[in-house]
């Protein structure tokens, strides 16, 4: 593997330009809905943003916050930071992979240790709630909502399972004090 993002002219396949910033392979990619921006994730854990008309790095992250994606599967970025462990929690598990559900609702994760978490999307904050069931013998590679977003496939990289699970509901919403919370019976 070369490590670039090439891209294409759609009506005659030119080479319109190449994306040539990673210094590893590239495992996830995403473009914007205007498709000015492409997002990229490599093996050696960079997030990168590019212009997908000429290819060139764009080296500003944070004004990349509000850009709306057309998919997201990208571990890293704004929206998907609360997915992450925070700093105490070592020998936590890891995000994999992950995809951003068609409603914008929520975002699954596949993780390092054969765990599946559901978060609400945008998942900003470290205390970020989830939803978490095991089903993988080791790392979650790839997991992707249908497009009806009732059903998550989730695929094992060692074991080699393909799980379907039927999604039910989005994550618990934090809720004013006293409020019911799914799950939850209110308390008088």
């Amino acid at each position: 593997m070369d490590q670039k993002i090439y891209l294409y002219d759609k009506e005659t396949f030119v080479l319109n330009a190449k994306a040539e910033k990673h210094n590893a392979s590239i495992l996830f990619m995403d473009f914007s809905t205007d498709s000015q921006m492409i997002q990229s994730d490599s093996a050696d854990q960079e997030h990168l943003n590019h212009n997908s008309n000429d290819g060139q790095h764009f080296g500003l992250p944070s004004q990349l916050k509000n850009v709306d994606w057309f998919t997201y599967t990208c571990t890293y970025g704004w929206p998907c930071q609360g997915i992450w462990p925070g700093k105490k929690d070592l020998g936590a598990p890891t995000p994999v992979s992950c995809n951003r559900s068609y409603d914008r609702r929520m975002i699954a994760v596949g993780e390092s240790k054969g765990g599946v978490g559901l978060y609400n999307y945008p998942a900003l904050s470290k205390t970020a709630k989830k939803r978490q069931e095991l089903g993988h013998a080791g790392e979650v590679s790839n997991c992707r909502f249908s497009i009806d977003d009732e059903t998550l496939v989730t695929v094992g990289k060692h074991d080699r399972g393909i799980l379907v699970w039927k999604v039910k509901s989005a994550v618990v919403r934090e809720g004013a004090a006293g409020e019911k919370k799914e799950g939850e019976e209110k308390k008088e």
